[in-house]
């Protein structure tokens, strides 16, 4: 049959702090495979013992564990615990070179308590949730004055590791605190190296990363290019410069477009502006006719939809000679219109049939003869 592994069990009070950190009571045997899954770093003991029981520290050796020892009376109804230590025992629960990290005192109550409120203080936390957590790890259920008392006047001075977690001041060091006094140690030279090593790894990767992509966009773009007929350019002029790059696509749908006359309403709109600005006034004074401006309007939308098709078609012929689907890209306008092309291939059959529809992104154009979701017909590919 199945062998049946020994059952997890949690040390006494056991429960995470925050990320990486951890706490309870004294750790037993029975409890020491549970704490393997947790791949500590740190041990901290907070116990009257001159150092921890041997069964501890043999655990701590074989997982390579650090075991951090302090001596701390046992609790008896009064805070044994002084202001000093529980300020060295801060500095070890922020220091991330310590994550994960476990503390334990005799029963996981009281002196952990202690030190896990002088925590939530220094994470700019309210008294009464702070309490209120305290009170669900203690035997009696209650917070005393007297420990209350050595939260709230906390002055020892903290010592503030250069690597702090990120749930700690978001990561970011401080240089006061209202609740606290803090002194940020300066970092050692192999930390300093670890760090420029661990950035310049870091950029090189990012570096590589973003050659990979522009490798992949250009191989797109080429076969894209490469596949569609280039239409001599419109003898109005040159290309429309306010045409801007699709991302992932280089420079090929600009052109496509340019070539094929595509103008936008906007630039329609721009270019109408300006020759009504070149143009010399009205002598009369006469405002033009609301029914000649609806139909430049309408006019203006007929030709837009016209281009559509018409940069459509050029997609169609890529289809027929390449024998697939090309998904193109969505190019942007005049850097605020948020799409340009006609269709999304929505929809494939079998035997190379497709069936194109109209982009969503067209929605609130008004174009004649276009709406979205509009079936513009099935196609038939020929696949090779």
């Amino acid at each position: 049959g199945m062998r049946q592994l020994p059952p997890l069990i949690a040390p006494f009070r056991f429960a995470a702090v925050e990320h990486g950190l951890y706490r309870g009571a004294y750790p037993s045997l029975r409890s020491f495979r549970f704490l393997r899954r947790l791949r500590l770093r740190t041990i901290v003991s907070l116990i009257p013992d001159q150092e921890p029981s041997r069964d501890l520290q043999e655990f701590c050796a074989q997982e390579r564990i650090r075991s951090i020892h302090f001596n701390v009376a046992k609790y008896d109804d009064g805070v044994t615990i002084s202001a000093a230590q529980a300020a060295a025992v801060l500095s070890e629960l922020i220091n991330a070179d310590n994550l994960p990290l476990y503390i334990h005192c005799r029963d996981g109550g009281n002196n952990t308590g202690l030190v896990v409120m002088c925590l939530r203080r220094l994470q700019y936390w309210a008294l009464e949730p702070l309490f209120d957590e305290f009170c669900r790890y203690v035997k009696t259920g209650e917070i005393s004055r007297e420990e209350s008392s050595f939260v709230e006047s906390l002055r020892a001075e903290i010592l503030v590791p250069p690597n702090i977690p990120t749930w700690l001041w978001q990561g970011v060091h401080i240089v006061s605190h209202p609740a606290a006094r803090l002194r940020v140690a300066a970092p050692t030279a192999s930390e300093v190296a670890s760090k420029l090593s661990s950035e310049s790894s870091t950029k090189i990767a990012l570096d590589q990363s973003t050659q990979a992509d522009a490798s992949r966009r250009k191989q797109d773009g080429g076969s894209l290019s490469n596949a569609l007929p280039r239409p001599a350019a419109p003898a109005s002029g040159p290309p429309d410069n306010n045409v801007g790059a699709p991302a992932g696509s280089g420079e090929v749908v600009p052109e496509l477009m340019s070539n094929a006359g595509i103008r936008s309403p906007e630039h329609e709109a721009n270019k109408e502006k300006k020759e009504r600005i070149a143009a010399p006034e009205d002598p009369n004074g006469a405002a033009r006719d609301d029914s000649q401006k609806n139909e430049s309007l309408f006019d203006r939308d007929r030709k837009w939809a016209e281009s559509m098709h018409a940069f459509d078609a050029l997609t169609s012929e890529s289809v027929r000679q390449t024998g697939r689907v090309t998904a193109v890209p969505t190019g942007r306008i005049s850097n605020q219109m948020a799409a340009l092309l006609p269709v999304d291939y929505v929809q494939e059959y079998g035997d190379g049939e497709y069936e194109p529809r109209v982009s969503r992104s067209l929605s609130g154009l008004n174009l004649e003869g276009i709406s979205p979701n509009s079936h513009v017909g099935r196609r038939f590919v020929s696949r090779r």
